[in-house]
This record gives C-alpha cells, sequence and structure tokens, in this order.
C-alpha cells in the first residue's frame, strides 16, 4: 500500500469508519503478532496470549490514532510494535505483582490448614491481586475505568458482563476503558520509577 492511500485509511479510522479500522487490524495483524510472539518471554507466555496483547495493541493504537503524526509506512508500523511492546511490558508488570502477591496471600481463622479457613477465589483475587504500588495507582483511576480495572481484573467478569453491570454499549466498549484505564496505570507506574 503506498503512503498516501494508507495515509488516508489512517484518517478515516482515526474520525471513526470502522470498516477501516477493521482494515488497518487486518492488513498489519501479522507484522504486530510476530513482534508480539518475538517479545513473549516464556513464563509470560503461560499467562498472556499473543493473540491479547494483540487485541489490547490494536485498540490502544486505534484510540491513539487521531494524534498520530503519519510519517509514512514504516514509521508506522514501528509506532504498532512500540504500543505492543508497551503491551507486553504492562502485563509483565502486572503478572510480576500478580505472583508475587499470591506468594504472600495468608489464611484466615485459627486453622489455616482447614479449608473452610481459607480465602475464598475471590476473597483472595480481591486482595491479593496486586501490590499496595498497583492499587493505589487502582484508586487514582477516574470512577468508570476503575469500576472496569475491578470488575475484570479483581472479580474476574469477562469484558460482557462488565458492560452489563456497568451500562456499557457492549464488551467492546468495556474493553477500550480497560486498556485507557491500563495505559493511564503504565503511565503512573513509570512516573514511580516502575515497580
Amino acid at each position: 500500500m503506498v503512503d498516501g492511500e494508507l495515509g488516508e485509511l489512517i484518517a478515516r479510522a482515526a474520525a471513526g469508519d470502522q470498516e477501516a479500522a477493521r482494515e488497518l487490524v487486518a492488513r498489519y495483524e501479522n507484522a504486530v503478532q510476530a513482534s508480539i510472539r518475538a517479545g513473549l518471554g516464556n513464563e509470560l507466555k503461560a499467562r498472556v496470549s499473543a493473540s491479547d496483547v494483540f487485541q489490547s495493541t490494536m485498540i490502544s493504537a486505534l484510540a491513539d490514532l487521531e494524534k498520530l503524526e503519519f510519517h509514512g509506512e514504516a514509521a508506522f508500523v514501528g509506532w504498532l510494535k512500540t504500543i505492543a511492546e508497551r503491551q507486553l511490558l504492562m502485563a509483565a508488570r502486572f503478572h510480576s505483582a500478580r505472583k508475587r502477591d499470591m506468594a504472600k496471600e495468608k489464611f484466615i481463622g485459627t486453622s489455616p490448614a482447614h479449608p473452610a479457613h481459607q480465602t475464598s477465589p475471590s476473597q483472595g483475587a480481591v486482595e491479593g491481586e496486586m501490590t499496595e504500588l498497583i492499587r493505589d495507582a487502582v484508586r487514582k483511576l477516574p470512577p468508570l475505568e476503575r469500576r472496569v480495572v475491578e470488575l475484570h481484573s479483581f472479580e474476574g467478569h469477562s469484558f460482557a458482563k462488565v458492560a452489563t453491570g456497568l451500562s456499557l454499549s457492549g464488551a467492546a466498549r468495556a474493553r477500550y476503558v480497560f486498556q485507557r484505564a491500563l495505559k493511564t496505570l503504565g503511565r503512573m507506574l513509570d512516573d514511580l520509577g516502575g515497580e
């Protein structure tokens, strides 16, 4: 595709043209997926699929298209790969924090060996899902973004269920709000020096 045509396609997608957005996703799926697979280490691969990272990458990219200064196809592909790297980094941070917190989980009650005295999966997820640093960042999110993160990440609800519970237009909208929240969290954590 020549740069002029690609520039027009990007402009249409940035203006909300869903067909143009789908065409961009389809056209660059292979290149971005290859980049994601190359950056997905064995440990992270066990927790996150390349397909999920690709979806979050494209949702983030489509949300930021209107801010993009187009400088040709090579630069555009590089921009997409940079977003994919950021998504991989956020996923790695999240799962690293989750792994640490799961190791710190404590039993409730006087008999830790008895199953009735253990935290339930949902309690464990809410209480032990993330480090205090990430919990504080989540608390600082705007109300809608905070609630989407709580419902999806802490309570394990699907995006469809989150959308229904929060009266959003559908799972895609809930996923978009979630990705926007992840970007905000990533910036907050970067400002605090990472983990």
